[in-house]
This record gives structure tokens, sequence and C-alpha cells, in this order.
């Protein structure tokens, strides 16, 4: 399976989890007066083991966006937390049962999310426009009566290309019989 196979919104939800979790993470380390540098430091590390955890949850596809994110995300904080001037600052009063809650909410989120989301192994049936002719003579005659929206997705797809050619050479099988 490859990376691109997730929807765009399963990559935003596992996106925005992924970050609720380290935040919380974040926020737990500082509530034991650890310094900004320190609980970025930290909680990456704890957001390794965490994936380490969850690795087998089965699904490949997930794993490895979360995982391509992770040290995306590791490396842009390794270097926030060797330039920012306020990495050695420690938060004073932090209420540290909100922080257990939010952390414990947002592993479950993360947790969830990545056992319930499925590859896109769907099958997915075009219906024709209504006052298109199913069977046009070539392929670019067939393009010449898409919609805007489809031709812009064409040009930016490359999937898209190919599911509409696999649609346009089946509409001329039927039409050929």
């Amino acid at each position: 399976m490859k990376m691109d196979e997730l929807t765009k919104i399963d990559k935003q939800k596992l996106t925005t989890a992924y970050m609720r979790l380290y935040d919380a993470l974040v926020s737990q380390c500082q509530s034991k007066n650890m310094s900004y540098g320190e609980s970025w430091h930290r909680a990456l590390c704890e957001m390794e083991n965490i994936l380490a955890k969850n690795k087998k949850c089965g699904n490949v596809l997930v794993m490895n966006y979360v995982t391509a994110l992770h040290k995306a995300n590791k490396k842009a904080q390794s270097k926030k937390s060797m330039t920012a001037m306020n990495k050695d600052v420690r938060i004073e009063s932090v209420d540290k049962t909100a922080v257990t809650n939010g952390l414990r909410s947002a592993i479950d989120e993360f947790e969830h999310l990545i056992n319930s989301i499925t590859a896109p192994d769907v099958l997915v049936t075009i219906k024709p426009a209504p006052n298109v002719p199913t069977y046009a003579g070539t392929f670019w005659d067939w393009a010449g009566t898409l919609s805007d929206e489809q031709i812009e997705a064409l040009e930016k797809n490359p999937k898209e290309f190919a599911r509409q050619y696999r649609h346009f050479v089946l509409s001329r099988r039927v039409k050929a019989k």
C-alpha cells in the first residue's frame, strides 16, 4: 500500500489527533516542572513509545503516515528546542488533574482514530452526467464532455485521470457489444 492512499480528510484527522497528543504530552512534562526544551524533547520520546506500542494495530497505511508525520515533527521540534529563546523557561503553576485528563483523552482519541481508519479500497461507481452520451469516439472527445470540476481533477490527480480513462474504456466496451 502507498502512503498517498489515505484520504485528505483522514490525513487531517490523523495530523490533528497526533498534534493534540503531542501537546498533551508537552503539558504533562511541564506540569512536572520541566522547561519548555525538556518538555518538547521528552514529549517526542514518549510519542515514539506510543507509536511503537501501536505499531501492531494492523493498519500499516495509517502507521506509515503517522510515523512520517512524527519524523517531520521531531525534526521541526528539535530545531525549535535548540534555537528557541524560551527553551529554559519553566511554568510555575499547572493544574495537574486537568493535564492528566487531557492526556488520557488525547491518547484515547489517537488510538481510536488509528484503529478506526481503513484503507479506501472501496470501488466507486461513477454515474454519467444526464446529457452526456455513454460513448464518444476518442478519449479526448470523452474528456471534452466532462465538467470543469472533473477536468481540474484530471489535471491535478493522476489517479483521477486513470479512473476517468477506465470509465471511458468500459463505456467503449459496452458500445462495441
